[in-house]
């Protein structure tokens, strides 16, 4: 149980805007924050940090480019990784099973859970919401169940909520034993705006009770240290006869939880400490630092490609400048001839470039900017005439390709490392020139990953509805009676239409199963033609309904004859009937469809019943045994004589081969 004692220095430390010293926070506090930080700069807009380096022979001009260019070129990265955890909730063996219960329908937990649990929705929805994202961006966040508001009376079932606690709101965690954290609400105290309250609501719990502090007051003592006041769950006041206050007694609320209803949700957990104090590490930890040399090799990429798009010209030029006083390019601002700012006279006390040739030393109609000049002004001709020299009058000086090329596979490497590091190459883009043998073991080991985070999700899914039904229906002594079973996903469909054909053209190849080639089907119409339109439920409804279903046109025509040979039974004509409502079902269907535009939103047997019906009127009376096969009384098929094989000719009887030639 919660003690006084374990909240009063938090009480103390922890008023308005103020955070409690080290000593009070968990080991890993600033660790986690940094983590967390790290992956918000990693897949942020801003340019980051770590790529503020100068790079060696980098003139300022191209690190301010990078700046004003850069595109997070990763920024997808987390989304795909994000929306790749959906599969989970998608796949068709993930399901939230309910009891049966003699508890009212409007107290029941599958109520209270259900659609209106919270603004997004049903518990499930909340917890995909918001658990899913914060999974992979911050790890070392806490889902708590708790009842913020109390029940007005003994008549009424707590109300718990779910809440994502951020990390830095996280002071201590000690898994199963003990935490403080920051509400994501505040209180107003005196002083305080109605659009910012700074007041803050603290968490405590333990492994048998929990209580909430609001703040309600901040003032500053004598000595100048502040002082808050606390409104406390389970804090009582104690009086005397006379009315006078005696003291106080904390008697903090049960959880009924067989554990503390608090638990940080990452997977990966990298450190523990003896106390129960975690650290974990996001699912894409590993793929950061592919992340971080990829952005480092697009930011080259886009200087490199600059230098080519706009490598530096040069030009030849025959006569230098002739602005006064320009010498190489620059003029001497030389002193008077008095001394008066340097002492001597005519020295030379300032250097500035010229403004004419912009410091080219060369005359020139054009800009000076960027542009290297060939001095072509020495050489002269016979009559001491100015030699104009051969080639070009300019050009731009090139650039080795290799370095480029360089750069640009090493973008490509990262890209892939970081993808294959966490097991998710296979929600990349999928070369075309990619081996299906290539495609299918990277969904599988993407299989294996989303499998392994169901798991752990849908454990934390689990413990969700457990301290929900202890919390509520706990002091009831009806634990336990409601508590789904939540199914952890195995079957995720993590296919798309072409490797779905591929598939299936491989199965039809290789004569899989008529079973397996049927799974296929069904995939690829729904992939092509959507789950609801007709083709898809008419073919969903042959698989359940067609009694000949894996039987070939040509078996089903032959088996129909034999049937039609046998004596007239009741048997019999079921099954000739069965054989008809098979070769005829998809026009039965239609016939159907065409007349009751309801049928698809009626139950499976009655659209059995309806096809059986229609297939009945359809064929009609038949004749069977032997009126049927020619005999007494004549027929709708001829007799069929009796067959007899002969036996293959024997090549090495040489007798047999020339009569027959001869004859």
């Amino acid at each position: 149980m919660l003690s006084f004692q374990d909240l009063l220095p938090y009480l103390q430390q922890g008023a308005g805007r103020n955070r409690p010293g080290s000593k009070l926070l968990h080991k890993f506090y600033g660790k986690s924050i940094l983590h967390r930080d790290e992956i918000e700069q990693v897949f942020g807009d801003a340019y980051p940090k770590y790529l503020d380096k100068d790079r060696p022979r980098e003139l300022p001009e191209h690190k301010k480019y990078r700046k004003e260019v850069y595109e997070n070129v990763f920024r997808g990265f987390k989304s795909r990784v994000i929306s790749a955890l959906d599969y989970i909730r998608q796949a068709d063996d993930f399901d939230v099973q309910w009891p049966t219960t003699d508890i009212q329908e409007v107290d029941s937990l599958q109520t209270y859970t259900g659609k209106g649990f919270s603004a997004e929705g049903d518990f499930v929805e909340w917890f995909f919401s918001n658990v899913k994202s914060d999974y992979v961006d911050d790890p070392n966040a806490v889902l708590l169940l708790l009842p913020v508001e109390q029940p007005l009376s003994d008549a009424e079932y707590p109300r718990p909520q779910a809440m994502i606690i951020p990390c830095q709101d996280v002071w201590m965690f000690r898994r199963g034993k003990f935490a403080v954290l920051v509400a994501p609400e505040k209180t107003m105290l005196p002083g305080d705006t109605p659009d910012e309250p700074t007041g803050n609501v603290l968490y405590f719990l333990d492994h048998d009770s929990y209580t909430i502090a609001r703040q309600t007051g901040l003032s500053t003592n004598q000595n100048g240290q502040r002082i808050a006041d606390w409104q406390i769950l389970g804090m009582e006041n104690l009086y005397d006869l006379e009315g006078n206050l005696q003291g106080q007694l904390f008697n903090p609320p049960r959880h009924y939880c067989s554990t503390m209803p608090a638990r940080k949700i990452g997977l990966k957990r990298i450190k523990k400490t003896p106390k129960g104090e975690e650290y974990y590490e996001s699912l894409i930890a590993d793929a950061l630092p592919h992340i971080r040399l990829g952005q480092r090799n697009q930011s080259d990429i886009q200087v490199e490609t600059n230098f080519h798009v706009a490598s530096k010209e040069w030009r030849r030029s025959t006569s230098k400048c002739k602005q006064p006083g320009c010498t190489g390019g620059v003029i001497h601002i030389r002193d008077d001839v008095k001394g008066t700012k340097s002492g001597e006279p005519g020295a030379i006390i300032d250097v500035r470039e010229c403004p004419t040739c912009k410091g080219t030393g060369f005359h020139d109609t054009g800009s000076g900017l960027n542009i290297m000049y060939v001095d072509a002004s020495d050489g002269t001709t016979p009559g001491d005439l100015r030699n104009v020299p051969s080639g070009d009058p300019g050009g731009f000086i090139k650039r080795p390709i290799e370095s480029l090329k360089t750069f640009v596979e090493e973008f490509k490497r990262n890209c892939e490392e970081a993808y294959t590091t966490i097991d998710m190459q296979f929600i990349r883009k999928t070369p075309y020139d990619e081996s299906g043998a290539s495609k299918r073991y990277d969904r599988q080991e993407m299989l294996r990953t989303l499998v392994v985070n169901g798991v752990h999700i849908v454990d934390l899914m689990s413990f969700g509805y457990e301290c929900i039904d202890a919390q509520r229906f706990g002091a009831s002594g009806r634990l336990g009676e409601q508590l789904p079973e939540v199914l952890a996903p195995v079957r995720l469909d993590l296919e798309n239409a072409e490797l779905t054909r591929e598939e299936l053209n491989n199965a039809k190849d290789k004569k899989y199963d008529p079973t397996l080639v049927q799974a296929y089907e069904k995939k690829m119409l729904l992939y092509t033609t959507g789950e609801q339109s007709d083709e898809y439920r008419r073919y969903v409804l042959r698989t359940q309904c067609d009694p000949y279903l894996d039987v070939t046109e040509e078996m089903k025509a032959y088996l129909l004859g034999v049937a039609f040979r046998n004596p007239d039974s009741p048997e019999n004509r079921a099954k000739i009937e069965r054989i008809y409502l098979s070769l005829d079902f998809d026009g039965l269907v239609a016939d159907a469809l065409r007349e009751d535009a309801d049928f698809w939103q009626k139950s499976l047997t009655e659209q059995y019943n309806e096809i059986v019906r229609r297939g009945k009127a359809l064929v009609g009376p038949q004749t069977v045994g032997l009126a049927a096969t020619g005999g007494a009384g004549g027929g709708a098929f001829p007799t069929i004589d009796p067959l007899s094989l002969k036996p293959p000719v024997d090549v090495q009887q040489i007798e047999q081969t020339q009569q027959k030639q001869f004859n």
